[in-house]
């Protein structure tokens, strides 16, 4: 309830929110089953794919990948947000057989008609698994590890919420946003897609008021225990 009076407030935009608990089946979800363009946050699951590639004994870290090693590879992606590393990993894998890996977890939304869109609810639920026995204890540290090195673009995350573990996408027209949040002993997977409606240029400011208010709010009430 107190979600929808925050998006009341933004009448301008179109959202799309997921919040999901680690340890039961505690879900909120508003427009969440929407896919969303999801702009540089599909490198997670990009990133997802390539660490259980390192849990099966089919990689390591020190795999080439063009020339590169697949921890630096890793690493330009999801903490510079580096689009040559994300695309390089792309086609080193393949999006059908990432595509194929994600189904049986119930994330069906990646790259929906070759187009690069994912759904809030499939975002949070990614990550939501990937720390939940996806992927192997160390791979998933891994991964929480450097998305708390990860940069946030033209948005600036409140003070409380800097260090977490998240990964940002934006373009002209939306900005995502998914991370994890944490709160007496408690973990919480969040994913917040916002653009106008009208499809016009987004005003960043007006997303970064957005994203910290919704946060705070997930914070201080959703999970409150």
């Amino acid at each position: 309830q107190n979600l929808s009076i925050i998006l009341s407030q933004y009448p301008s935009l179109e959202n799309g929110i997921s919040v999901q608990s680690y340890s039961d089946s505690v879900q909120v979800n508003i427009n969440a089953d929407t896919n969303f363009d999801a702009a540089s946050t599909n490198k997670l699951p990009v990133a997802v794919y390539a660490l259980q590639k390192i849990d099966q004994g089919e990689l390591s870290f020190d795999s080439s990948i063009y020339g590169t090693s697949l921890k630096d590879t890793l690493e330009s992606m999801i903490i510079q947000s580096d689009n040559q590393a994300w695309e390089n990993l792309l086609t080193y894998f393949g999006i059908q057989n990432i595509k194929e890996y994600l189904a049986p977890l119930g994330v069906t939304s990646f790259y929906n008609n070759d187009q690069n869109v994912i759904s809030p609810q499939d975002a949070a639920k990614l990550i939501r698994l990937s720390q939940n026995g996806a992927l192997g204890k160390n791979t998933a540290e891994y991964l929480e590890n450097i998305m708390s090195q990860s940069i946030t673009g033209p948005v600036s995350l409140a003070t409380e919420f800097a260090n977490m573990p998240k990964k940002a996408g934006w373009l002209d027209t939306n900005y995502n946003f998914v991370g994890i949040i944490y709160k007496d002993n408690k973990k919480f997977s969040v994913a917040i897609y916002t653009k106008n409606k009208d499809g016009s240029e987004l005003d960043y400011q007006i997303a970064q008021d957005f994203i910290n208010t919704i946060l705070v709010q997930i914070n201080a009430s959703i999970i409150a225990p």
